[in-house]
């Protein structure tokens, strides 16, 4: 299991949506983009701990990697994912705060420890701790961006105002003003798209229980598609990582 594999598993989790903007007549209330994120946000989880098994698979170059992982997340705190083979028995850890990412392979008894912007490096996408917590969870921000909104296949199409603005984004908001679909590109022609096919109500606020994800540029794609199941809402976890004396820098 090498380095860009496991990073891949943890920041890029993607399945392909729709580009095109078509509009069309529908049932829902014309709303300003302001109201749309408004009310988008209310419907965020509350939480201060979010736990769950994670099940699917990657595929990256015509093959299929099948995927099964303890997720467990402290709020603006840490991520840590165990990352299981048959048997359940694991095969790599990660764990990922705001100023860090780390990995252990123990199948190859290697690690990894970076940040954030060697992130970027390898994928070329900006990427912040903020940003990946929110998309584990259905909470991607849509604050701070000048936007503009339309109805667009009876959903609410959030997009920026201006196309000098990089990279672009684009989301489709459902009725329930939850998130459809996520699109983020830039100039390079590379994209970085989400889907939430499935929500359910936990503590009273939506959950999505699955996901699609897409990652693409010129040269190749990464999709993902992930299921959470035995999802549990703040109850504490222990996160622990720890690198093994014995283990080596990966390549």
């Amino acid at each position: 299991m090498n380095k860009l594999w496991i990073i891949a598993l943890t920041l890029f989790l993607f399945a392909c949506g729709s580009n095109k903007d078509v509009v069309t007549s529908s049932s829902l209330e014309n709303h300003s983009s302001k109201l749309i994120v408004k009310k988008v946000n209310q419907n965020h989880l509350d939480y201060n701990w979010f736990t769950a098994k994670l099940s699917g698979k990657i595929e990256k170059n015509g093959a299929d990697t099948p995927v099964s992982a303890n997720l467990r997340i402290r709020k603006d705190s840490i991520i840590w994912l165990s990352v299981s083979a048959l048997l359940g028995i694991e095969v790599a850890r990660i764990q990922i705060t705001p100023d860090s990412v780390k990995l252990i392979s123990r199948i190859n008894k290697t690690y990894w420890t970076g940040d954030f912007e060697d992130i970027e490096s390898v994928y070329g996408i900006p990427a912040n701790y903020k940003q990946l917590e929110g998309i584990l969870v259905g909470q991607i921000s849509l604050e701070n961006q000048k936007m503009r909104s339309i109805i667009s296949e009876n959903k609410y199409l959030l997009f920026n105002k201006s196309k000098k603005q990089t990279p672009q984004s684009k989301a489709w908001i459902d009725s329930r003003f939850l998130i459809d679909t996520y699109l983020l590109e830039d100039v390079l022609e590379q994209s970085l798209t989400i889907r939430y096919l499935e929500y359910e109500k936990y503590a009273q606020r939506w959950v999505p229980l699955k996901l699609n994800f897409l990652l693409s540029n010129i040269d190749q794609q990464t999709e993902a598609n992930f299921t959470y199941s035995k999802v549990n809402i703040n109850t504490p976890k222990k996160v622990n990582f720890n690198i093994p004396d014995s283990y080596v820098p990966m390549d």
